[in-house]
């Protein structure tokens, strides 16, 4: 099972490293409610999109069709509770 193997926060931005072999990396910026996605430094795995909270619960997304694992694990280990 995938999990987060370390985490910071440089400009607003919470950075999340995962322990799979595709080096996949995700940072959320809460002040804009922004997400990134990317896996192995390739510019072609790189996603971006938005989220929408309700008081501390994400209820909607957009930029892509499903919001990948990766992301929705570093919202809740935020503290966000997840309803989509």
């Amino acid at each position: 099972m995938m999990s987060i193997i370390s985490r910071n926060i440089e400009d607003g931005t919470h950075n999340f490293y995962f322990d799979d072999e595709r080096n996949t990396w995700v940072g959320i910026t809460p002040s804009t409610q922004t997400w990134e996605f990317q896996q192995d430094d390739d510019e072609e795995s790189y996603l971006s999109g938005t989220y929408i909270t309700d008081l501390n619960t994400v209820v909607d997304y957009d930029g892509v069709y499903e919001l990948p694992a990766e992301v929705i694990m570093a919202l809740s280990d935020m503290g966000f509770d997840i309803e989509l």
